[in-house]
């Protein structure tokens, strides 16, 4: 009967490591349950962003408005990918990997690490610069529009858009 009851508990204090070990994982899963990959006009620029619990975390902001090819989804959970194009300009973009731990961002090939910035200003119909800025996204489902209007850097950028 002893025998019996300390392989139930050494059974089950393995069961519990197993169950500890694997929740590393999970944990940063869980960040993805509620998020979807969006995508709006502001003036003349293309705003995709994905949005976490309801709040936009990361933002890729064209200098044009891509009408031809204008595509944000979540190929898998914990990855976001899009494009926006027009004409000869193309913008292509990637966050995330199935496991949800890589944090780089890639725009048109060019790697960015997100813990340095989550919005992405990418001009296309000037100098072909890409900007990385740290934004407070944490203010919901305004944020973009409050962003191009209070936000001194991306206001300048969504004038210059609009400059023929």
């Amino acid at each position: 009967m002893m025998q019996h009851i300390k392989k139930r508990y050494l059974f089950l204090f393995f069961l519990s490591l197993v169950i500890v070990s694997c929740q590393g994982n999970s944990v940063d899963r869980t960040l993805y349950v509620s998020s979807t990959c969006a995508s709006k006009q502001v003036e003349n620029t293309q705003v995709h962003y994905v949005s976490i619990k309801d709040k936009p975390t990361l933002v890729i902001w064209a200098d044009y408005v891509g009408t031809e090819a204008n595509t944000c989804q979540s190929p898998y959970k914990g990855s976001y990918k899009g494009e926006i194009s027009e004409g000869a300009r193309r913008i292509d973009w990637e966050w995330g990997s199935p496991d949800g731990k890589q944090n780089i961002v890639a725009i048109n090939g060019i790697q960015f690490v997100f813990d340095k910035g989550n919005v992405f200003l990418v001009n296309i119909k000037g100098d072909d610069r890409i900007q990385q800025l740290q934004r407070d996204l944490k203010s919901g489902s305004n944020t973009v529009e409050r962003l191009s209007k209070d936000d001194s850097e991306i206001q300048k950028f969504v004038q210059s858009a609009n400059q023929p």
